[in-house]
């Protein structure tokens, strides 16, 4: 997502589905990634924080170009 960690928080907390937050390890934005979420380079720089690959991660967004940088990482 391309909103702020407590609006991604609050997001997740209150879905239909109830509290998600427990699935969730982290919460990234685009000061946090280091690089336009656009990007493919966030998504690696996201992932080497975490200290996995990219391949490893589940990236959620509801931005088409965010999905799609975060699949060419």
């Amino acid at each position: 997502s391309s909103g702020s960690r407590e609006a991604q928080r609050l997001i997740f907390k209150y879905t239909h589905y109830g509290d998600l937050t427990r699935y969730l390890s982290a919460y990234f934005d685009p000061k946090s990634a280091q690089a336009s979420k656009q990007e493919a380079k966030a998504y690696s720089e996201i992932a080497l924080s975490m200290g996995i690959e990219p391949q490893e991660g589940l990236f959620c967004t509801d931005v088409l170009g965010e999905a799609q940088a975060a699949s060419k990482a």
